[in-house]
């Protein structure tokens, strides 16, 4: 478990359908929100639509000064480019006239807009039938035979894309002793939340920093780092670590999580929630992002 500092959070503001006047414009790169909460404007400097979060990923289709036009829901939204970095990421771009966007992986669920061709959404994930993708500051699904799926150019998405033998080992040990019993994604959730932390201004900016800091990860506390932390490592944890360093992340940008069913730290009420992995007492983690 990881100390002090699904259902997606929603925000009040509605986002409208989009309309004739809205110019489609090529998909050019990935812009991943480096700010705790940004605001989303319907022009360079306009009116507020909405709000996303750190971690955030949007299509970027243009730039006006230090403005950046995204697709943000079934619109255009504008951000401050001061509070972005560029990313390589896998997008969905809309290559059917028209696309029903909706919040579950069914024709049947609730649909929360209807998009136009040229539309383009980073993908969270990708199955056989429907893709799930970041629409405005929620996930939503999209059928896969509506998109082409393709890969946005930029600089990589996690800084520690090479790491030092050392520190890989410290991953895998990390995702042995708070991990061991979960769902390969949920061990590589858990090193994503190390690597989450280096790239943050909050924390260390090493993997070896982050993982040392005192009371932060259960399985290295000294009453039980020996029987955690310490001895063989499974493949699987080697894996997980190394599909973390990689660029992964089902955490969707945390930097905490804990055992819903052991603990409900006070903590966790002044974070935004993102996403629970695992079915069990022994296998379960929700994962937060600092505001």
């Amino acid at each position: 478990m990881v100390g002090t500092s699904l259902r997606p959070v929603v925000f009040a503001c509605a986002v409208a359908l989009a309309t004739a006047s809205d110019a489609l414009a090529a998909p050019q790169w990935v812009a991943e929100v480096t700010a705790s909460a940004l605001n989303v404007r319907d022009s360079a400097g306009g009116a507020l639509v909405g709000a996303v979060s750190y971690g955030d990923r949007l299509v970027v289709t243009g730039q006006s000064g230090s403005w950046l036009s995204v697709d943000f829901g079934a619109r255009t939204g504008w951000l401050s480019a001061s509070y972005v970095r560029r990313t390589t990421d896998r997008i969905a771009l809309v290559t059917a006239d028209s696309a029903n966007v909706r919040r579950a992986p069914s024709t049947t669920a609730e649909r929360l807009a209807t998009v136009s061709r040229g539309r383009a959404y980073v993908v969270d994930d990708a199955g056989a039938e429907w893709v799930r993708v970041q629409f405005d500051h929620r996930a939503a699904w999209v059928h896969r035979s509506l998109v082409t799926l393709q890969d946005l150019g930029g600089a990589a998405r996690n800084p520690a894309s090479s790491v030092s033998q050392a520190d890989l080992e410290i991953l895998a040990r990390i995702i042995k002793g708070e991990a061991l019993q979960c769902s390969f994604e949920g061990k590589v959730a858990v090193a994503a939340v190390v690597l989450n932390r280096v790239r943050s201004a909050r924390f260390p900016n090493t993997i070896r920093g982050v993982a040392h800091q005192p009371l932060q990860f259960s399985c290295y506390n000294a009453n039980v780092r020996d029987r955690l932390y310490w001895g063989p490592v499974p493949q699987s944890c080697w894996d997980a670590a190394r599909a973390a360093v990689a660029g992964q992340d089902p955490s969707r940008g945390a930097d905490h999580y804990f055992n819903p069913y052991i603990v409900r730290p006070s903590w966790r009420r002044s974070m935004t929630f993102l996403v629970r992995i695992g079915t069990n007492a022994n296998d379960t983690h929700d994962f937060y992002r600092s505001r």
